[in-house]
Parts: structure tokens; C-alpha cells; sequence
């Protein structure tokens, strides 16, 4: 059997390491109705938008974009096997964040099941044109391929206002910056995800009415259900089993969803 040399050995292992993965690998997982997803990356506007995949090794590398955006920036968690809740924000220039799968040690699987939640988008600058605020992942790097997780049976997509979106569930007194306020993860929206054999599109806005704009300025749902932003269409696949339309009577004519969707929304 031929020997590599200690050098060259750790040299293969390195480059087996750094090894990139564009995020519209097979082996990725993404909640319904809320990612725009190519080669070149995955982008979101929407707080409670997940994807998930599983990898094997010790730790993987997110690289992100954040060209154009302006603070409050958004915040994401990642989770490893079902484990805590880790927080990430994201900043100036392109930052990359090194996940740890050893947490708190390493298990005896070689695989583990990484999460990435979007946790808060800033109501405060526009989600839909021009973008300040969004979530762009641009690749991974891991030291082999990825698998995709097992998809859950059924489809949800729920359409909400703050209530959805998850705002001011982290508190709100002494609190400056509305992104470490709100946390979709802490909504009754992604508590459906965690309690039920669904995927789940969450598509909430502050203010978010079916004639009345959202945060953001983000148009009346009438016209916005079917974008993903300006110029960005929604696609609808799979079909969603079940269409939630939560915006309150406040900021909404009686709950009527368009008549060209074949939808009948629960209130």
C-alpha cells in the first residue's frame, strides 16, 4: 500500500476541507415560499425562513453577502442535532461563519443535521425595492458532500403581519435595535414547524394588511402574495396543503384571498 507523505497528506486534507458547495446543492433543505435560490446563492427577506442539511465532519464554514445593507443588520441561529439555539449577526463585508458540529463535544455519528433560521430582519429599512435588509447565504464549505434531510409530509404557508413575523417576542424595554427584539423562532408561525409534520413558508410583515402596506415597504398583500420582492416571483411548488392569512381586521378588509388563487385563507 502506497504511503503519502505527512505533508501531502495534510495538504489533501485541507483542500478536501475548504471544498466550496453552492447553496442550490440537492443535499439542502429550504422552507416553501420564502428563498430566491441559485448557484450564486440564497436570499430571504422573510424572518422564519429555514434551510437545513446534513454534513459530516467537525464544523462547516456559511459565507454570506451583505452588499447594499444598512444596520440594524439581520440575525440568524444555527442548530446542530436538535441542540441550542446559537446566534449569529450579520455585518459589513461579506462575513463567513464558522459552525462548530461539536456541540458540546462531538457525537459518535459522523453525520450531524445543521439548522440556519432567520431570525429578524429590521422593520425599519425596505425589504422589496431597493433592498437595504435581506438574508444572502453564497455558499458552504465542508469537507464532503451534503445529504438532504427527510422532507416533512405536508406544506404550509402563512401569510401575517408582526404577529406572524415574530416581533418583540425577545422583549422590547432597554432593547435599541428592533432585530434583537424579534425572533420568528419564538412565534406561534415557526411553533407549528417545530410541533407538526410540516414545512413551513413564513411570510410576515409588521403592519401587513391585504390593502395596507407592510414594514418595510412592503406592498398590501392583495398585490405582494405571489413576489418574493420587486421583480422576484413566488413559486408555489410544491402547492401549499394549507394557506394561513393572519392579518389582524385592523389593517384588512374582511379576509378574501385573491380570486385567481384557488385559496381559501384560515383566519
Amino acid at each position: 500500500m502506497m504511503m503519502l507523505a505527512p505533508a501531502l497528506a495534510a495538504s489533501l486534507a485541507a483542500s478536501a476541507a475548504a471544498s466550496s458547495i453552492a447553496m442550490d446543492d440537492p443535499g439542502i433543505l429550504y422552507s416553501p415560499y420564502t428563498w430566491s435560490v441559485s448557484a450564486s446563492g440564497a436570499k430571504t427577506i422573510n424572518a422564519g425562513a429555514y434551510w437545513s442539511t446534513i454534513v459530516s465532519g467537525q464544523s462547516i464554514v456559511l459565507k454570506t453577502s451583505t452588499a447594499g445593507l444598512e444596520t440594524p443588520y439581520p440575525q440568524f441561529w444555527t442548530r446542530v442535532d436538535g441542540g441550542p439555539l446559537v446566534a449569529h449577526t450579520l455585518g459589513l463585508g461579506d462575513p463567513s461563519y464558522n459552525i462548530s458540529l461539536c456541540v458540546p463535544t462531538c457525537s459518535a455519528s459522523p453525520k450531524h443535521l445543521l439548522q440556519v433560521i432567520v431570525k429578524s430582519q429590521t422593520e425599519t429599512k425596505s425589504r422589496w425595492s431597493p433592498q437595504s435588509t435581506a438574508v444572502v447565504f453564497t455558499g458552504i464549505e465542508t469537507g464532503g458532500p451534503l445529504t438532504l434531510p427527510r422532507r416533512r409530509k405536508f406544506n404550509v404557508l402563512i401569510y401575517g403581519d408582526s404577529i406572524t413575523e415574530g416581533v418583540r417576542t425577545m422583549g422590547y424595554v432597554g432593547i435599541q435595535n428592533d432585530t434583537d427584539r424579534n425572533d420568528a423562532v419564538r412565534d406561534y408561525s415557526f411553533q407549528l414547524y417545530e410541533s407538526l409534520p410540516v414545512e413551513i413558508g413564513i411570510v410576515a410583515f409588521g403592519g401587513s394588511g391585504f390593502t395596507h402596506n407592510g414594514s418595510g415597504a412592503v406592498p398590501p398583500l392583495i398585490t405582494s402574495y405571489n413576489q418574493l420582492w420587486a421583480g422576484e416571483p413566488r413559486v408555489f411548488d410544491p402547492p401549499p396543503d394549507l394557506v394561513i392569512c393572519a392579518p389582524p381586521p385592523l389593517h384588512s378588509p374582511p379576509a378574501r384571498a385573491p380570486a385567481s388563487s384557488g385559496w381559501f385563507p384560515v383566519v
